[in-house]
């Protein structure tokens, strides 16, 4: 496969406030930071509806709350539902929130609900490209790199697809599992695979061969247990580890995501 990374983006935002704050959301004084900061003791809160799994909080918050002495208040669901409070919030004319942390395709069905605030922010230069878009409603904290498993009694590592196209091959009919509501990995593999309708293409080619056996995303980890499946995996903080309830299994970290 090509030596890439498909990047699945968890990504922050700031939502419209007090006339004051917006007023910061552009501002590029050299005070810029000392003004933030004040306008936010002032406050004295932040609060935050994420994803982010408790086990990280800690790293991130402790620091920040230490630093600037303001108490960060989490809220912490799943996407749908972080997704869904912040609709219904917005709608009833409640803003609570400050900011927003889940991944970028929650962001931008954020965005076309027009409840965004754009941010000029010096740091965005120092990002990846692609890390912020035109809008600038929000921004990349992450990259989720994904990575393909496979069952080591089964798959030998020297027969392991090298491009997507190779997921065509009919000799993988039947043995492919697809994690089927990690839509940012979906779209980064659209776009790699040419984008738009041929991207699509690729996709539904892939289900029209192997649609019996494609499984979603509720039963990924029911897939994981099975001997006889090239399933995915999203490459987190922990290493994989091998479960004797589970088939033998090993990543391959070639390329970018596989399924």
């Amino acid at each position: 496969m090509k030596n890439i990374s498909i990047a699945a983006l968890a990504a922050w935002t700031l939502l419209p406030g007090s006339g004051g704050a917006q007023t910061l959301f552009s501002y590029g004084g050299p005070d810029r930071m000392e003004k933030i900061v004040a306008a936010a003791k002032k406050e004295g809160t932040l609060t935050i509806y994420t994803t982010f799994a408790p086990r990280d909080q800690p790293a991130l918050i402790g620091p920040f709350e230490a630093k600037y002495g303001v108490k960060v208040n989490i809220w912490r669901a799943g996407t749908d539902k972080v997704l869904q409070r912040t609709l219904a919030e917005a709608a009833a004319k409640k803003y609570d929130v400050d900011l927003i942390h889940f991944g970028s395709p929650e962001m931008e069905a954020l965005s076309r609900e027009k409840i965004l605030q754009a941010v000029n922010s010096p740091v965005h230069k120092d990002l990846q490209p692609g890390s912020v878009p035109a809008h600038r409603e929000w921004a990349a904290t992450l990259l989720s790199v994904w990575v393909q498993v496979y069952n080591t009694n089964l798959i030998r590592k020297s027969d392991l697809p090298r491009t997507y196209a190779d997921l065509l091959d009919p000799k993988w009919k039947g043995k492919l599992g697809i994690e089927a509501k990690n839509q940012d990995w979906f779209a980064s593999v659209v776009d790699v695979m040419g984008g738009n309708e041929k991207g699509l293409r690729f996709f539904r080619e892939l289900v029209a061969r192997s649609a019996h056996r494609i499984q979603l995303h509720a039963r990924a980890g029911e897939e994981k247990r099975r001997a006889d499946r090239l399933v995915c995996a999203r490459a987190r903080r922990r290493p994989l580890e091998r479960d004797r309830r589970r088939a033998p299994r090993a990543a391959s970290g070639r390329g970018a995501a596989l399924l």
